[in-house]
């Protein structure tokens, strides 16, 4: 019992000052199971969500200094993204991976990520799979996301919710967003 103690003891973060409490309060959020590695949009009632994932992956593990978490979550959302572009079949666990700002998401997150440890470890860790998403929206293979002449990236939001703003009622989008939407097209340039 007091080598179980002490093991658990080791793996936890003490929580001596602020940076620690905002370490433990970001794990809260991971959940690892046979599955893969996810992050939890609430806890812990929360689901997992494909664009809260990759909008809050960076701060949830790098900013704490997490990298093996941020690799392990991004494995697991990668998967998943790789086989819906393939596919077109959508992940049973990781709800929303289909919307069309999902793989500008995955990219801004790998931007991070190059920031924090070095173009070069990006490279080499994350090239086909940026290589594979580029490809996948130059080809204009997303059903509800188009590269326009003009370099702009164009959605279609009037039937079902397709950004953040996505309040629904009756199965449709309270505010439609549809066209050139700015969060988009920032990420896509």
């Amino acid at each position: 019992l007091t080598k179980m103690y002490e093991n658990e003891i080791a793996i936890r973060t003490c929580r001596t000052s602020f940076f620690n409490c905002l370490k433990n309060s970001a794990k809260q959020f991971y959940l690892k199971d046979k599955d893969g590695m996810f992050m939890l949009s609430g806890y812990p009632w929360g689901k997992i969500i494909a664009r809260n994932t990759l909008m809050s992956l960076p701060g949830n593990t790098i900013a704490i200094d997490h990298k093996e978490d941020f690799e392990a979550i991004m494995a697991t959302a990668a998967k998943a993204l790789s086989t819906y572009m393939a596919t077109g079949q959508i992940d049973k666990r990781i709800m929303q991976i289909d919307l069309p700002d999902i793989p500008l998401w995955c990219v801004w997150a790998l931007q991070q990520y190059a920031k924090a440890y070095g173009a070069e470890e990006c490279y080499n860790r994350y090239m086909p799979l940026i290589k594979e998403i580029m490809q996948y929206i130059l080809g204009n293979n997303h059903p509800n996301l188009q590269v326009q002449a003009d370099g702009m990236v164009r959605t279609a939001g009037t039937d079902s919710p397709v950004s953040w703003m996505n309040a629904s009622l009756y199965g449709r989008p309270v505010v439609p967003r549809t066209g050139l939407l700015v969060e988009f097209n920032a990420l896509w340039y």
